[in-house]
């Protein structure tokens, strides 16, 4: 989903965008690339670098899957009062925060890290 919202990017930006750990994000790129699902190319800014894609096979993967993951986006909404929904959005950006710092990933962290309160 990722890629699908910013269509191109570097495995390392997905590392930090996801918060997810390198070497990780290496062998779910590889296993996804040789099933077809994305594509890579030589960043034309930074040769060393390679951006990834969703291949058409990707789009329409996602395309299947992406419903149910809103489906399962709006239940949360609708189950949850306001203040309800507020509280686990402040507890995930809480983790997000520390996994971020664990990582040393700072652009991984959610917007609202600026406030020492959450």
């Amino acid at each position: 989903m990722v890629l699908g919202i910013f269509k191109e990017t570097t495995a390392a930006d997905l590392s930090r965008l996801m918060v997810i750990d390198r070497a990780q994000i290496s062998r779910s790129v590889s296993d996804l690339l040789q099933q077809g699902l994305l594509e890579q190319q030589p960043d034309p800014a930074n040769r060393r670098k390679r951006l990834l894609r969703l291949s058409p096979e990707g789009q329409a993967a996602l395309a299947t899957f992406e419903p149910g993951l809103l489906d399962r986006q709006r239940v949360f909404t609708e189950l949850l009062d306001e203040s309800e929904l507020d509280g686990l959005t402040r507890a995930v950006d809480k983790i997000t925060r520390y996994l971020a710092d664990t990582l040393e990933a700072p652009d991984a962290a959610p917007a609202t890290a600026a406030r020492p309160d959450l």
